[in-house]
């Protein structure tokens, strides 16, 4: 994750080593033994986009904790965030640098079919990341004759008691195809939004889509772009859709918390791993 621990995961430090999902992609270092990945995330040929050994632990293998009821109190309402009652909310909260330009035709196709919709960025501290994305959604949003500024809302980064309170003024959570969203999604869920995904070919495009199956309401992942883009506008447009989806989100967030098995099969790994570690005689 920074120049120091790379650094560090490049020695040969134990004799087992493992890493786990925090930029999610292999290491590609000969001293890391194993990677831990999540059996809900990856898909079948997932054991080839890794130099390490690929480990499918249980779910979504973290635990994640229930944030209790207190985080279904918003404390801010839609109109001190801007927003308007006969607004659609699309929220996309993600880092900046994981929206990639082929999927820029995303947000003004949204437009295009849910007039209303207004959707809502975080911008990134650092104003150089935000300009290129600001500047080729304005050529999206003008190609489909649509203003840039009418549909979109970018916003400074929030407390997490503000980001809490976002996740409820909104309508709707868009996933960013590519790069999916982890804690950001698991925000979105704990606030009970309906959320889009497109799952992609490699684990880090996946964290969102193995949430929704945890909780069994995947229906709103989407086969491709355009039926993404179909799901997004049927949420927008559709109200008693919208709060359908909404419903089966809050009534099964629970099962996302407090997993025992992905604790177990942590445990049942290390225990093999040593093991085999010992018989072949790097202990």
């Amino acid at each position: 994750m920074d120049p120091t621990t790379f650094g560090a995961a490049a020695l040969r430090l134990a004799p087992v080593q493992a890493v786990s999902w925090g930029h999610p992609v292999t290491t590609g270092l000969p001293s890391m033994d194993y990677f831990l990945s999540s059996e809900l995330m990856e898909p079948e040929n997932g054991d080839g986009h890794y130099s390490e050994k690929l480990v499918r632990l249980p779910n979504i293998s973290v635990r994640l904790f229930d944030p209790g009821p207190a985080s279904g109190r918003a404390r801010t309402s839609r109109a001190e965030f801007g927003f308007k009652d006969d607004e659609i909310v699309f929220l996309s909260s993600q880092s900046v640098y994981k929206y990639t330009p082929r999927y820029d035709r995303i947000y003004p196709a949204i437009a295009r079919a849910v007039p209303s919709a207004r959707f809502v960025f975080l911008r990134s501290e650092n104003p150089g990341v935000n300009r290129p994305l600001l500047a080729r959604l304005a050529r999206a949003f003008a190609a489909e004759g649509l203003s840039r500024d009418r549909h979109c809302r970018f916003l400074d980064r929030l407390t997490h008691n503000e980001f809490g309170d976002l996740n409820h003024a909104a309508d709707v959570y868009l996933d960013t195809p590519g790069w999916s969203g982890g804690h950001t999604t698991h925000e979105a869920i704990t606030a009970g939004l309906p959320i889009v995904t497109l799952p992609g070919r490699f684990m880090c495009g996946r964290h969102t889509y193995a949430m929704l199956r945890m909780i069994g309401v995947a229906d709103t992942a989407a086969k491709d772009l355009d039926d993404y883009i179909a799901i997004a506008a049927r949420l927008g447009n559709d109200a008693e859709y919208r709060r359908q989806v909404r419903a089966r989100v809050e009534a099964n967030r629970m099962k996302l918390y407090n997993d025992e098995d992905c604790v177990r099969g942590l445990e049942d790994f290390l225990v093999r791993a040593v093991a085999a570690a010992e018989k072949a005689g790097k202990s």
